[in-house]
């Protein structure tokens, strides 16, 4: 497609198991989702933009991927030119492998609006996360990008992650929490 793969504005509740690929615009991309929905399972590759997530409901929020990365129903994201999972809002990204993204400045996760991250493995991007505004980012295993590993702004903060080999580990905003992270093997800065 020269647009976007599975587009889905409204109450969808589950969007899993499909594999989306090779288009123009958006793999997935999904606006206004229902109350706890969930989207797990997918494997989204080689797309201007991997994973488009906003969900602004109140209630339960959406998930992407799984809050239990043992069950295997993560996402699996590579391969997109500009960034592999954007989440706005309220949307959780947890228990997804988002690795490769091909451009130049390229990130694997990117969170505003309240958005958080969990229990996710990204390497191989430019900047693995980057936060704006977003609500958390707590045990991720971060490593292997080229700028910086986790960069921005959580008002809850950067807690119990793994962040390692990157040039610099995490570059953060003043005034938020940062602890309980191992931080190793950085070439420039641990904490800038």
């Amino acid at each position: 497609n020269t647009t976007n793969g599975i587009q889905i504005d409204g109450a969808a509740a589950l969007v899993s198991d499909s594999v989306a690929h090779d288009n123009g615009g958006v793999g997935i991309n999904l606006a206004s989702l229902a109350t706890g929905s969930r989207v797990e399972a997918n494997v989204v590759y080689g797309n201007n933009q991997g994973l488009l997530v906003y969900s602004s409901g109140s209630g339960a929020g959406t998930i992407v991927g799984t809050l239990d990365p043992a069950s295997g129903r993560g996402n699996l994201v590579y391969g997109n030119a500009s960034v592999g999972i954007t989440a706005a809002y309220n949307t959780r990204v947890a228990g997804n492998t988002v690795r490769n993204q091909t451009y130049q400045y390229a990130t694997g996760i990117s969170l505003f609006g309240g958005s958080s991250a969990q229990r996710n493995v990204v390497f191989g991007n430019y900047t693995g996360i980057s936060v704006s505004s977003g609500g958390d980012v707590s045990e991720n295993r971060v490593y292997g990008n080229t700028y910086v590993g986790i960069d921005g702004y959580a008002s809850n903060g950067f807690n119990r992650n793994v962040v390692y080999s990157n040039p610099t580990n995490l570059r953060v905003s003043s005034n938020m929490q940062v602890a309980n992270n191992l931080l190793y093997d950085s070439e420039i800065y641990g904490v800038f």
